[in-house]
């Protein structure tokens, strides 16, 4: 039976095998449910969630920052949008946008306006500061 058809019971194996790997400790915390529901839909095998669950965790933000793909928002200040970004970590303003739902959009559009930055402007230096990628999956679902 493939595991798309499975449904809650590939999560919980998929859950079970991440504890087994040593990549999470416990299998039904709410991150490790979250994190198996955001690459679950990649897999074929159970034993699949370790490539897929270790990059989902990594934070590869030198090589990103480093990258041909990244240089534009290096050179469109992409320091100014971080600097924003940790500032709002560390008031408290972040955690409380991403506890609420709707928040982190809200958020997201008040960055913008205070930045005078819109589209990938924006979106990309905020993907890049949180998740050390320019791709992947949404990043208010990642948080």
């Amino acid at each position: 039976q493939h595991l798309k058809e499975m449904g809650e019971q590939a999560d919980a194996m998929i859950a079970s095998k991440a504890v087994e790997l040593g990549l999470v400790k416990d299998a039904d915390s709410a991150f490790t449910k979250s994190a198996v529901a955001m690459c679950s839909g990649s897999l074929e095998l159970v034993a699949d969630i370790e490539e897929p669950l270790r990059a989902l965790m990594a934070y590869p933000l030198e090589e990103t920052l480093a990258s041909d793909g990244a240089k534009g928002f290096v050179e469109d200040n992409i320091k100014e949008v971080v600097d924003a970004v940790v500032a709002a970590y560390d008031s408290g303003e972040l955690q409380a946008a991403i506890a609420e739902d709707g928040g982190f959009k809200k958020w997201i559009k008040a960055l913008g306006k205070a930045q005078a930055r819109k589209g990938k402007r924006l979106f990309m230096p905020v993907r890049i500061a949180l998740t050390g990628r320019m791709q992947g999956p949404n990043v208010g679902e990642q948080l």
